[in-house]
């Protein structure tokens, strides 16, 4: 990945009222290699006949469905007794974001991951720029 340095020099809100002007400087990686990947299979569905394109969302779908199972501990209970290998949309209840957020611990996919925490990195103006837990931007 390589390191992008985008510049801010708009005021800062607690510099504002002195009248400074703060600059932040914030590193941003940016994945060239994965970039043209992504083009590249965007390109590629779109030259699709109609049953491949289906195909190819009923298998990413598929896949989809099946991450969330193994790795969200909401959405493993909703798709209990069922073959992983079988799921469609219709194994899952419809949740709302506020019923998500309600249950984010056991909703995210990554255990590490606490919403009482990122809240607090969040609002830590001081943590500017810098990667939660070290991998995520």
């Amino acid at each position: 990945m390589t390191p992008v340095n985008v510049r801010d020099s708009s005021s800062v809100s607690d510099a504002e009222s002195t009248g400074e002007r703060r600059e932040i400087v914030t590193t941003t990686s940016f994945d060239a290699w994965q970039g043209g990947v992504t083009a590249l299979d965007v390109w590629t569905s779109s030259c699709l006949s109609a049953s491949a394109l289906k195909e190819r969302q009923a298998t990413r779908l598929a896949a989809l469905l099946k991450s969330s199972v193994q790795h969200s501990p909401l959405y493993r209970g909703m798709a209990a007794h069922r073959d992983p290998h079988r799921l469609s949309l219709g194994d899952f209840l419809v949740v709302t974001k506020s019923e998500l957020m309600q249950r984010f611990d056991e909703w995210v996919t990554d255990p590490e991951l606490h919403l009482d925490e990122l809240r607090r990195f969040v609002a830590d103006s001081s943590r500017i720029g810098e990667d939660y837990l070290g991998r995520y931007q």
